[in-house]
């Protein structure tokens, strides 16, 4: 009896194509905009914001 995970890997694989190509095209894009949400996050925390991850 097929498992139904083997269906389950071409759309993983699709998945995984699409998020590749998206990190191509908008990387700079999405890291610019990263930056500065950090920089408004600091700016109203002040010295209370704790540096972990």
């Amino acid at each position: 009896m097929p498992s139904c995970w083997e269906s389950f890997v071409a759309l993983l694989a699709v998945n995984e194509a699409l998020v590749s190509r998206l990190q191509e095209s908008r990387g700079a894009e999405a890291r610019k905009r990263m930056q500065k949400l950090e920089t408004v996050r600091s700016n109203l925390a002040g010295s209370d914001v704790s540096n972990d991850p």
